[in-house]
């Protein structure tokens, strides 16, 4: 004897909470992060506005010029000004002789310049030996 288990009508509406509650949690994530991110902005262009009342030697210790500053303070206002100032910046502290030091230098294009004198001197000697 086979017991047949009576269906229980389930809305749809209930069976489709789960993935509303999904979808709500995305979208409220969405907006937090939002919003978050547009108030991070909001503190980098009042820092950018004080940047600007700075004089320029104190700018030069941050590796920044004032082109630098009225440029980052020109961009619109959606977006964060921070990573382009950052990009912009020269090396500061401790690290800049490092950073100077580990810039590789190019080979001069004058032809006076590329070699020393001794270098040019000791080539006409061979020459002349030959």
């Amino acid at each position: 004897m086979r017991l047949k288990i009576a269906r229980f009508h389930v809305p749809r509406v209930a069976r489709a909470l789960p993935a509303g509650r999904w979808v709500a949690q995305r979208v409220t994530d969405g907006l937090k992060a939002s919003i978050l991110a547009f108030a991070k902005t909001r503190r980098h262009r009042r820092e950018v506005a004080f940047l600007q009342t700075l004089d320029e030697a104190m700018l030069r210790d941050m590796g920044l010029t004032r082109t630098d500053v009225q440029w980052a303070a020109s961009t619109p206002f959606w977006r964060d000004p921070a990573p382009m100032l950052i990009a912009r910046a020269g090396p500061r502290g401790h690290d800049r002789a490092h950073a100077l030091a580990s810039v590789p230098r190019a080979p001069s294009i004058v032809p006076a310049l590329a070699g020393t004198a001794p270098d040019r001197a000791q080539g006409s000697s061979a020459d002349a030996a030959h």
